[in-house]
């Protein structure tokens, strides 16, 4: 895993300096003048580096853990980072434990039929902590079991997009595959193209609970996605569970939810 050298700035930089030409006309000064601006502006990227456009990461073994690995690419990125996946990696990652988004970062998967992020039916898989933006695309996750909230993914005051993922075969107590959480901040779900089903809660929202709690705003988007075949089972016989699909619920903040062209069946 290795990001553009900073050297190559350098290079740019010598390029877009220097003296124009003697004689010219007014409409090559403004093509020159245009390029190098452009070539500056690269060159400045380069040497800001993840702090500008962000570098790119390779996983490259389905382990959980050590060099090359999902695990070890999340804590070695910096902010603004994006991961991807060399082409020989397919399958499934089986977790020993949750894998922690705290930063800013881009993940990007070789589709969700060929990998997925297994939490063993013993951990969360993702879990999204306060003031994190996140993309995820192209995977599956599946079998998360945590003794709290979102079995598959937990967002909290966070940002999340979701983009051609499957989430599946998750439990937990709110939010069997996914809870979204604002408490005295801001959160936000973005799904598109996503497919979440056979996912079980315990208490509410088999599919999906967004939840918004002391004065907390939290906001989903889904878009050209399925739900299906989730539910909210009761632990108990003085429980009455809420929302097989989606549970959307305000509690002293403001939760919204926008469903567009999406499919929901048999939750």
């Amino acid at each position: 895993m290795c990001r553009t050298p900073e050297s190559a700035a350098l290079v740019l930089l010598s390029v877009g300096v220097g003296y124009l030409p003697k004689r010219f006309d007014a409409a090559s000064l403004g093509r020159e003048c245009f390029r190098r601006a452009l070539l500056l502006v690269l060159a400045m990227g380069l040497f800001l580096g993840d702090g500008a456009f962000g570098g790119t990461l390779t996983v490259t073994t389905i382990e959980d853990g050590g060099a090359g690995s999902l695990r070890d690419a999340v804590a070695s990125a910096q902010a603004g980072d994006v991961i991807v996946f060399a082409f020989n990696v397919v399958g499934t990652i089986n977790l020993g434990g949750q894998i922690v988004l705290a930063k800013n970062l881009t993940i990007q998967g070789p589709g969700a039929d060929k990998l997925s992020i297994n939490g063993g039916s013993r951990f969360r898989v993702f879990r999204v902590d306060p003031g994190a933006t996140v993309e995820i695309s192209g995977l599956t996750i599946e079998y998360g079991a945590p003794s709290d909230n979102g079995g598959g993914i937990s967002c909290s005051n966070a940002t999340l997009s979701l983009k051609k993922c499957v989430v599946r075969f998750c439990s937990g107590f709110s939010g069997g595959g996914i809870v979204v959480m604002a408490g005295d901040g801001v959160a936000a779900l973005t799904m598109v193209d996503s497919t979440v089903y056979q996912n079980t809660a315990q208490g509410n929202g088999g599919g999906l609970c967004n939840l918004a709690f002391a004065n907390g705003q939290s906001t989903v988007k889904i878009s050209n996605s399925t739900f299906s075949d989730n539910a909210a089972a009761s632990p108990d016989q003085f429980s009455f569970p809420d929302g097989g699909g989606i549970l959307n619920q305000s509690n002293s903040g403001t939760a919204k939810i926008q469903i567009d062209h999406s499919t929901f069946a048999d939750n």
